[in-house]
């Protein structure tokens, strides 16, 4: 495995940038552990599972490929930092939900809405006087519902975080060409506007990024 220094060698005359390179230093070894992991389950995939070969080949080779890209955008991040969180709200506003979901690790868990919806069916139970095994039914009830839609949307949660990583690099990439001077004054305008109320879908803004920051820097 590749061992980073902890601190960069270079002068890199940005604040956002060398933020972004400790972050990224600091993280680097913990992100690659679940990059092998999971470059090494997409390879036992593809290979096949177990006794039934190929039977389960596009389900898990899409679930891992996409874990895969996940952790190696979020290793470039280093770390996700809530002002830009906030910033993408305008896009999407539930992407802290979003974010949560996807790279928790946590999933035996009950929320505030789960209790709420357990203890309005068990008093529904009670005043109708249901018997114990629908009252038991009542209890777990929520909770798998909620386990349920969550592995139902899980892909769709997971596109949308791929989405803000890609967004978030070219954001950043972009604060640190402005603040190290490295862009004419009328592309900073340019970027500024970009970035300043984000009131376009995610893939326009990276695709615009990509091409003004190409237009600047041909060898970016």
């Amino acid at each position: 495995m590749v061992k980073l220094l902890s601190k960069s060698p270079v002068a890199l005359n940005s604040p956002t940038l060398q933020q972004w390179d400790n972050s990224f230093r600091e993280n680097y070894d913990m992100y690659q552990t679940e990059i092998d992991k999971n470059t090494y389950a997409l390879q036992r995939s593809i290979r096949g599972f177990w006794i039934f070969g190929k039977a389960f080949y596009p389900a898990l080779t899409q679930h891992y490929s996409q874990k895969l890209e996940l952790y190696q955008l979020k290793q470039q991040l280093g770390k996700i930092e809530q002002s830009e969180v906030n910033l993408y709200k305008t896009v999407d506003p539930s992407i802290s939900t979003v974010l949560n979901k996807t790279f928790s690790t946590q999933w035996l868990w009950w929320n505030l809405q789960d209790i709420s919806i357990t203890a309005g069916l068990q008093v529904y139970a009670q005043l109708f006087n249901f018997g114990y095994s629908w009252r038991v039914g009542f209890l777990v009830l929520p909770y798998c519902a909620r386990v349920f839609y969550d592995y139902a949307t899980s892909y769709q949660n997971k596109s949308r975080a791929v989405e803000f990583l890609n967004w978030a690099i070219q954001y950043r990439k972009a604060k640190s060409q402005i603040e190290r001077g490295s862009l004419d004054p009328l592309a900073i305008e340019k970027y500024q506007a970009l970035f300043g109320t984000v009131k376009k879908g995610p893939l326009q803004v990276y695709a615009d990024v990509i091409e003004l920051a190409t237009q600047q820097n041909p060898n970016l």
